[in-house]
This record gives structure tokens, C-alpha cells and sequence, in this order.
């Protein structure tokens, strides 16, 4: 029982292994297409011409009608 059990113990270190070297090596392919990306867009954004600032909205002044006489 000792020798299967150290057997089975083994196989699955190795097993645990193998998955966490795949695993390793899907993560850095995702970060290098991450900063791919990030590079295309910061590229994307310098090549876009800066927009010009809003122009600030004028505040109409409304006419005040003058005060009526009190009526006695």
C-alpha cells in the first residue's frame, strides 16, 4: 500500500507540474498580446489629431422688468 500510494503521490506531482507550466505559459502569451494592444492603442492615440477646447457657453443676461407701483 506504501508503494502505491508514494507511486500515485508522484504521478500527481508530476501531473501538477506539467499544468502549471502550461498554465505559466498561457499567461505570458496573454500578457504580451496585453501590452501589444496597449501599444497599438497609445500608437492610435498620438496619431489622432488633439480636438480642439469646447468654447465656453455664454450666459444670456435676461432684461429685469422694473418694479410696478404698489397700489393702495
Amino acid at each position: 500500500m506504501g508503494g502505491v500510494g508514494t507511486i500515485l503521490f508522484i504521478t500527481e506531482i508530476v501531473v501538477e507540474n506539467i499544468h502549471l507550466v502550461s498554465k505559466r505559459s498561457k499567461i505570458k502569451a496573454l500578457e504580451n498580446e496585453v501590452t501589444d494592444l496597449k501599444a497599438k492603442l497609445y500608437d492610435k492615440s498620438n496619431d489622432q489629431p488633439a480636438t480642439p477646447p469646447m468654447p465656453e457657453p455664454s450666459i444670456e443676461k435676461t432684461e429685469e422688468k422694473p418694479e410696478l407701483p404698489a397700489e393702495d
